[in-house]
């Protein structure tokens, strides 16, 4: 069971890879604590905080960064800068 747990997880990682885009950390988090309710297991406090660590070991193509407190942003290094640049940018049409 816990491998059907970290394979959605991974899933969920390849298909950012895939559609590259920014989110925060805790998204993974969730896919974690979904899966782990939809299978009946729970899921201790040292599995959420070695997450990080088996995520990033796994796939080095996604970056991390530390912001605010404790939390994370992770994305692909596949993100094009000016991708990212259009989906965040406030500018209003004149």
């Amino acid at each position: 069971m816990i491998k059907s747990l970290y394979d959605s997880i991974f899933s969920f990682c390849e298909d950012l890879i895939a559609e590259p885009k920014v989110i925060e950390f805790r998204e993974i988090q969730k896919v974690m604590s979904d899966k782990a309710n939809e299978l009946g297991i729970s899921v201790s406090q040292s599995q959420y905080k070695n997450l990080l660590r088996s995520v990033s070991n796994k796939f080095q193509e996604l970056e991390f960064i530390n912001y605010q407190l404790n939390k994370v942003l992770v994305y692909p290094c596949t993100l094009k800068i000016k991708n990212l640049i259009v989906e965040n940018s406030n500018f209003n049409a004149a």
